[in-house]
Parts: C-alpha cells; structure tokens; sequence
C-alpha cells in the first residue's frame, strides 16, 4: 500500500510545479507591457542652429500694400526648392522642383518675409510672374501688379510656335528644292509657307510680350536678372 501514497504525491507535487510555473509566466505577460511602456524615451540632441531672436523675426517682416488692376490677384512664396542633375542615356539634364504657399489675394496689406522669394501665381486667369524679391532696408512698400490676360496670352504663344514652325518648314523646302523633281514648285511653296510663319511671328511675339504679367515696387519696374526678377 505504500507505493501508491508515494505516487500520488509524486503527482500532485509535479501538478503544483507546473501550474505555479504556469502562473509566473502569465504575471511576467502581464507586466512586460507596462514595463516596456515605462521606459523614458532618450532626449532629442540640441539643434545647432539657434531658434530666432524676437528682434530678428521682426526685421524679417515687411508691411506690403499689394494691389492688382484685377482683382483676385493671387500673389505666393516659396518655401522650398530641390534641385537635381545627372545623366539620362548619356544625355545631361537638370531640374528644379518649388513648392509655393499662398499669401496674399490682391487686393491685399499683409507682413512678408523681406528674404523670400515670391511669383504672381497663374490663378484666376492670370499669367504668372518670373520670382521676384523684395527690395532691403524698407519698412513699407507699395506694390503694383499689372497682371496679363492669361486667354490673350496662350493665344501669342501659341501663334508664336506655328509662326516659328512654318518659317523653318519653308526655309527647308527653299534649302532642299533641288531633292524635289520640280524645284520651282518646291521653291514657291518654300516661300509662301517661310513667308506665313514671318506673318504669325509679328503677330505672336508683340502679343506674348506686351501679355506678360508686370510687378512694380512703389512705381518702379522690376528688372530682370539670371536669377530672377528684383527691385
């Protein structure tokens, strides 16, 4: 009879084993979230551009008088750009990439950052502007957009690319008459299509021109730069 008694506590101390065993690991599941969720995030390093001091946030900011001889006038800034270069099958190319932020709808008083760039943006029918800056070392400003007639505008560019199209088609015809059976007929359709694309060019180029949108800073014209337009 003995035997049986010593099993049976065999058993049952290897059934408290295990389920104590058991139990601890469930506790350990229970706490190792908490845990985890509990462990301080290390501190982000100090940036190493110091933040602007109140004196220079104010001398960044210029009051602007912004009015347009079309309402709705939508003047932006840029915020960012990206540049990129490389190689495409040998050939080199370059790009840019902006992203502009709406500022100002004319007509309009509002506090620019003196050392951004700006655009009259193509909105509303307008034709948009090269980048432009605005002038140091003014605590006001008046500026005056004329803008362009967007409609009138594709129209002399669009004239202005059949024009230059057909005057290079007939200066080809005159230049290859003698691959023609006929070079008389080939000269003369030369000559009338050379001398269409002439007709379309004087009426597309002063009609793009005079169609460009014009900035200008307290009754000055904006000059033209390679990197933009300034005052």
């Amino acid at each position: 009879m003995p035997p049986p008694v010593r099993c049976r506590s065999l058993a049952l101390y290897t059934l408290v084993t295990v389920a104590g065993a058991c139990a601890a690991r469930r506790a350990h599941a229970q706490q190792s979230p908490a845990a985890a969720q509990t462990v301080p995030e290390p501190a982000p390093p100090p940036s190493p551009v110091p933040a602007p001091s109140p004196e220079e946030v104010r001398h960044r900011r210029v009051g602007v008088d912004v009015d347009s001889t079309k309402p709705a006038t939508v003047i932006e800034r840029r915020i960012s750009l990206s540049e990129n270069s490389g190689n495409y099958v040998l050939l080199p190319y370059h790009s840019t990439e902006a992203v502009w932020e709406q500022v100002c709808v004319t007509p309009c008083q509002v506090d620019l950052d003196r050392f951004s760039s700006y655009r009259v943006s193509n909105l509303n029918g307008v034709v948009s502007s090269r980048t432009f800056t605005l002038p140091q070392g003014l605590d006001r400003l008046s500026v005056r957009i004329e803008p362009g007639n967007a409609t009138a505008h594709r129209v002399g560019a669009t004239t202005l690319g059949i024009g230059t199209a057909a005057f290079l088609a007939g200066a080809g015809l005159i230049a290859a008459q003698k691959l023609f059976h006929d070079e008389q007929a080939a000269r003369t359709a030369g000559f009338i299509t050379g001398g269409a694309g002439l007709v379309l060019l004087a009426i597309g180029i002063p009609v793009t021109i005079l169609t460009h949108t014009k900035v200008l800073a307290n009754g000055s014209r904006i000059a033209l730069t390679p990197r933009g337009l300034v005052f």
